[in-house]
């Protein structure tokens, strides 16, 4: 019987920043100033952050810019950034659930 994780993904708050530049270094090489991610999180209105956990470990991120467009009668949104760290891969953590019985257990 496979064990499942439990994923939580919220709104990425202040508190969250320095796990985000952690990540953010990982995944693209950037190391922004944990400083500077707080004040981003709390200005930026076109920017939605997610963040997954697990065990209270971060796993991974998204970004969401919010656009308006001519060509759209609503704004969208558009995913930016996706991240997901390798240990938690194939697990469910990037659809937010966990994995069914087909899905691979590596």
């Amino acid at each position: 019987m496979a064990r499942y994780m439990k994923i939580e993904i919220h709104r990425a708050k202040p508190d969250d920043a320095a796990a985000l530049a952690e990540l953010n270094d990982e995944f693209n090489r950037v190391l922004m100033p944990v400083a500077e991610i707080r004040r981003r999180l709390v200005s930026n209105q076109k920017e939605l952050v997610l963040i997954a956990t697990v065990a209270g470990a971060a796993a991974g991120y998204v970004c969401l810019q919010f656009s308006r467009s001519m060509c759209y009668s609503s704004d969208w949104a558009e995913i930016t950034e996706m991240y997901v760290r390798a240990r938690f891969r194939r697990k469910g953590v990037s659809a937010g659930r966990r994995p069914s019985n087909s899905d691979s257990s590596s």
